[in-house]
């Protein structure tokens, strides 16, 4: 069952089928088993009016129920909101405006309005800070809600991870002292949380907080100097999930090696050692092994003249015993 309410998922509603009962999660979707036919349901929410009715089940049900609930305009919730800049500091006397009503904030940066459940808009402009403007939920929770506000000058891509700034601001580590940090400038490269300083024209420095969320899965896109198998390249890289692209090396390939037997040589052809080529370059390990050249006295040609030449030669010519010479 999906259930709504005020123009927003409606969390923490109890929907029930019979005696089979469930709470509905931050989507405000709650799932139930029930056998087929006709069942009666209930759906109740704090801050809202209940609703009843029936509803019957076969195999061809297959869209989920979506109930609206009315907001109960009897009942005021808290809408309870702390304001924050980027290192965490509570902002205090600032204004807030919500639906229409303004308020200040507290030495705490908190303050407090009482709504019916609901989304309303809530607007909070300042000198030092960009303007927020997006919409509040209110809920039967209470439960106070963060408001982050980040310094004015400065904006963050976070495709490139870079940052960049207005006329007449400047950026630094700090919040005093520290490095500056050049417009177009990488900040960061990891995964991280990394709160850094806007400066303005009048020397008040704001903390901007940055977040890199992306590991970055780096593919090659396209080479701009092509690896060779002993020299390296140059291209440029895409990350397949945030899209940010980036110039790196390519490291060198290295040899695409192809091997080939030995070959010993005769008297009439030369032979090789075994060795190896690469099928991208002139790469080899091909060493030549000579003609043999006859050595005369070399019976059995093996190369040298030793006693089993001489055995050879006498066996000749004591009557030969199928020994043939050259």
């Amino acid at each position: 069952m999906n259930v709504t309410g005020g123009g927003t998922q409606v969390a923490g509603a109890t929907v029930s089928f019979g005696d089979a009962a469930a709470v509905t999660n931050a989507d405000g979707m709650a799932e139930l088993t029930i056998p087929y036919g006709s069942a009666n349901w209930r759906v109740t929410a704090p801050g809202y009016q209940s609703r009843t009715g029936s509803l019957t089940f076969t195999e061809e049900t297959a869209e989920p129920l979506t109930v609206s609930l009315e907001v109960d305009a009897s009942g005021q919730y808290s809408a309870y909101l702390r304001l924050s800049d980027a290192a965490g500091k509570a902002l205090s006397g600032v204004t807030v405006t919500l639906d229409g009503a303004a308020q200040q904030t507290d030495a705490n940066g908190e303050v407090l309005f009482l709504k019916n459940v609901g989304s309303y808009a809530c607007e909070i402009e300042t000198e030092l800070y960009v303007t927020f403007s997006e919409n509040v939920t209110v809920d039967a929770s209470g439960k106070r809600q963060e408001i982050l506000l980040q310094a004015k000058g400065a904006s963050y891509d976070p495709v490139f991870v870079t940052l960049a700034l207005d006329d007449g601001f400047t950026a630094w580590t700090a919040a005093e002292g520290g490095e500056e940090i050049h417009s177009g400038e990488v900040v960061a490269e990891t995964p991280t949380v990394r709160v850094i300083y806007v400066e303005n024209a009048s020397g008040v420095r704001v903390p901007y907080r940055i977040e890199v969320d992306c590991a970055h899965d780096w593919t090659l896109d396209h080479a701009t100097t092509d690896a060779s198998c002993t020299e390296a390249g140059e291209g440029v890289y895409r990350c397949g999930d945030c899209g940010r692209t980036k110039t790196d090396i390519i490291p060198a390939l290295g040899h695409d090696l192809i091997h080939h037997e030995a070959k010993p040589a005769t008297h009439t052809e030369v032979g090789w050692e075994a060795y190896d080529t690469c099928s991208r370059c002139d790469y080899s390990t091909y060493v030549e092994i000579p003609v043999i050249q006859h050595i005369p006295g070399d019976v059995n040609d093996d190369g040298y003249l030793n006693a089993k030449d001489v055995t050879m030669l006498r066996r000749y010519l004591a009557g030969g015993y199928g020994v043939m010479l050259e």
